[in-house]
Parts: structure tokens; C-alpha cells; sequence
């Protein structure tokens, strides 16, 4: 069934997107890439038991780097975080234990928020921002926000 899904996933109506040169084939890549890095050497019984915290991590990396292709990516902190809130529901008697999955989910949002983070607080803020401060010219109004955010003057802007 999982090849069936993955089969209907590749040639899908929307393939002509995946084979342009843009984010999609580089977000789908990296996907598919810390999936496999995610379920490496699983046991197909009990998958979520037998998924490792180190591989979870390994592919949070790839994941983070994917959020830096699409804000999309930040999707798959949903689906590795349940991993560890299931681990912790099944070892709650284990204070150790229910502590070390605390730890790795807190590991995962900084993962992820530092990629996302970057792309839509610093780098435009870097990019816009910055040279226009010290010149004579207009800096954009998202500028003097005290969290300066592109994405939400573009939203108000064209919606």
C-alpha cells in the first residue's frame, strides 16, 4: 500500500510543478530525504516504538533546512513532535524519560525555528531594511516594526 501511495505521490496532475526549477523540487527532495533518514531501520510492526530519537533528530535537521524552501516544512515538526508526545505517554513512568523527550522536542522547534526564523525576520530585514536606515532613503513601513515581518506587510498589501 505504501508503494501504491508513493507511486500516486510521484506522478501526481500536479508533476509539471516538481520538475520546475523552484522550491517545489528542492522542498520535495529534502522531504522524501528526512523521511528516510527518519524511519531508517524500522521495525514495520510497531513503527512508532521503533523509531529512534537520534534519527528523529538527524531528519529534523534535513526538515529545517526544507523550512528554509517552504514555510511548509515547519508541517513536519507536527508529525515528528507526536512521535515524542506518544513516547511520553507510553513512559510516563519514567521521569528520566518523559524529561529526555521534553528535551528533544524543545531541540525541535529551535531546529526548526531557526531556518524560519532567518528566512522571514532576518535576511529580508538585512536585505531591505538595513541599507535604508542610514541613508536618506524611505525605509517600508514593515521597518520600523518592533518585529520587523515581510510576509505580514505583502499579506495586508495585496489582500
Amino acid at each position: 500500500m505504501a508503494y501504491k501511495a508513493a507511486l500516486i505521490w510521484v506522478f501526481n496532475h500536479s508533476l509539471v510543478y516538481h520538475l520546475t526549477i523552484q522550491t517545489e523540487t528542492t522542498f520535495t527532495f529534502l522531504s522524501v530525504l528526512a523521511a528516510t533518514i527518519m524511519y531508517w531501520n524500522i521495525n514495520h510492526e510497531d513503527i512508532a516504538n521503533s523509531l529512534k530519537s537520534k534519527h528523529i533528530i538527524g531528519s529534523a535537521y534535513v526538515f529545517g533546512v526544507n523550512a528554509l524552501c517552504r514555510a511548509q516544512g515547519l508541517l513536519f515538526l507536527g508529525f515528528q513532535g507526536m512521535v515524542f508526545v506518544k513516547k511520553m505517554v507510553e513512559r510516563r513512568s519514567n521521569f528520566c524519560k518523559i524529561f529526555k523527550y521534553i528535551f528533544y522536542c524543545l531541540c525541535l522547534v529551535l531546529i526548526y525555528a531557526v531556518p524560519y526564523s532567518m528566512v522571514t525576520y532576518w535576511k529580508p530585514y538585512i536585505i531591505h531594511c538595513e541599507p535604508k536606515l542610514d541613508r536618506t532613503d524611505a525605509a517600508p513601513l514593515w521597518c520600523q516594526d518592533k518585529l520587523p515581518n515581510i510576509f505580514t506587510y505583502i499579506q495586508f498589501v495585496y489582500w
